[in-house]
């Protein structure tokens, strides 16, 4: 499968049912700021009078619907990134606690050929919730793509104290 491209990949795997529900709401937006273009548009060349509400209408839907794009987007591009045979693990390290809209979240580092990635969590005993917040300076393995490694997935295998070098491109598998 490592070999298909974006398009192949998201054809061959499908869209979540998340992913969908967006990519439709977006669709619909920028349906709705074409018609309000072409009545503006018409009224352009009517030569009625324009206010910045009428200008600003399409310009706030088309953008709107590029967020919507994006957010559908993401997920597939995700998934593509971290798709069999295009990713590796290394070792991730807990940095410190903090709050991401109310939430209680850890803060984790890895490096990738030198190169320091941060990315944080939502932790806490609430069941919803699939991780408790670890210790500090606990270390986790975490799945990184090849092509693009800030694209990661964090797992809940913990390393263990005798491993003390993680190779600069990580392993193909999680070492034994």
């Amino acid at each position: 499968m490592d070999y298909l491209d974006f398009l192949r990949y998201v054809q061959h795997n499908g869209l979540e049912t998340r992913e969908l529900v967006v990519l439709l709401i977006g669709l619909a937006v920028l349906v709705g700021t074409g018609l309000v273009a072409r009545k503006l548009w018409r009224d352009l060349r009517r030569q009625k009078s324009l206010t910045y509400r009428d200008v600003l209408a399409p310009v706030a839907g088309l953008v709107l619907s590029a967020l919507f794009f994006l957010l559908a987007y993401s997920g597939p591009r995700s998934r593509y990134l971290l798709r069999a045979g295009a990713y590796r693990y290394t070792a991730a390290r807990v940095l410190k606690y903090g709050t991401q809209r109310g939430n209680p979240v850890f803060v984790y580092e890895y490096y990738v050929a030198g190169q320091r990635y941060q990315s944080s969590r939502e932790c806490g005993p609430e069941s919803w919730r699939s991780w408790a917040c670890p210790a500090l300076g606990q270390r986790y393995y975490v799945q990184f793509s090849l092509a693009s490694p800030g694209t990661e997935q964090l797992s809940q295998h913990v390393v263990p104290d005798s491993v003390h070098t993680v190779p600069p491109l990580g392993w193909d598998a999680l070492p034994d």
